[in-house]
């Protein structure tokens, strides 16, 4: 014969039984840090488009600083490098769908031109084309 054992007694749902929630406190002073001139927006239109910064001058580290740049302002930089064709002007380069993006990173980085990727560009990632500091 099988039986059934019930441990403990009846379950009652009182509000001292449920968790309560944690809210975060703060203790001590309060510090800050210093104003950046570029500020991820609380809601950015970039999430999940990533960016590709090339270098086509002559400056040693100039996508890099770019790229900096691109981070602090909330832009994920997938890669830098250099690009090995002639350019003559700093621009972003967006593939089919990410025009606006585009928009929105030059406006991050001072970039005037906003142009259709051509070929040889990623299909994937915005791309920016740098011959001079921005």
């Amino acid at each position: 014969m099988a039986a059934w054992v019930v441990v403990g007694g009846p379950r009652t749902s009182t509000p001292e039984a449920r968790p309560k929630p944690t809210v975060p406190t703060t203790h001590g002073p309060q510090t800050t840090t210093p104003a950046s001139t570029h500020r991820p927006t609380s809601a950015p239109r970039h999430q999940g488009i990533e960016v590709v910064m090339l270098n086509a001058s002559k400056t040693a580290g100039l996508a890099a600083k770019a790229a900096k740049d691109a981070k602090s302002s909330g832009w994920k930089v997938a890669e830098v490098g250099n690009w090995i064709y002639p350019a003559v002007l700093n621009a972003v380069y967006y593939p089919q769908g990410h025009e606006e993006d585009a928009a929105d990173l030059s406006k991050d980085l001072s970039i005037d031109a906003v142009r259709p990727r051509t070929s040889g560009m990623s299909a994937d990632y915005l791309t920016v084309i740098l011959v001079s500091s921005p």
